[in-house]
């Protein structure tokens, strides 16, 4: 099934944040009430899948670390929307560099209300070598 997370992130998004553009078109509650039966949905997907899994681990974005000083941000793309729009914890650590020298992660997602959990997955992959821990960037 196609949940359109980012559809449906954006729209609640933009249903929020448009009080601060009057020129946007109005949404009506019937609107909003669906939109968020549509997130609830989703979110319950999740929950569901984490009753077999303590944390799913994927990248944090679609690509890698990119300079700040070159890149252009906004063409990037994220993949966390997913994780958000469920509001299940996310947390970010260290798995080494890449071949320029950038930070290179890994997110861990875990169910909500499991951040003491997930930073206990983080420490267990980290004592168990898997993950380096954080270590600055080269030439720091």
């Amino acid at each position: 099934m196609d949940w359109g997370e980012q559809a449906v992130f954006g729209a609640l998004m933009e249903a929020v944040t448009s009080v601060f553009a009057p020129d946007t078109e109005p949404r009506t509650l019937a609107w909003y009430v669906e939109h968020l039966h549509r997130r609830d949905t989703f979110a319950g997907a999740w929950e569901r899948f984490f009753t077999g899994y303590d944390a799913l681990i994927l990248p944090p974005a679609a690509t890698t670390a990119f300079r700040h000083d070159t890149a252009d941000v906004g063409s990037q793309g994220h993949s966390m929307i997913f994780a958000n729009l469920a509001g299940l914890p996310a947390l970010t650590v260290p798995a080494g560099f890449d071949a320029d020298g950038l930070p290179v992660g890994v997110q861990i997602v875990g169910p909500r209300w499991s951040e003491i959990r997930l930073i206990e997955v983080a420490a267990a992959l980290e004592a168990a070598a898997i993950l380096p821990g954080f270590s600055p960037p080269p030439g720091f």
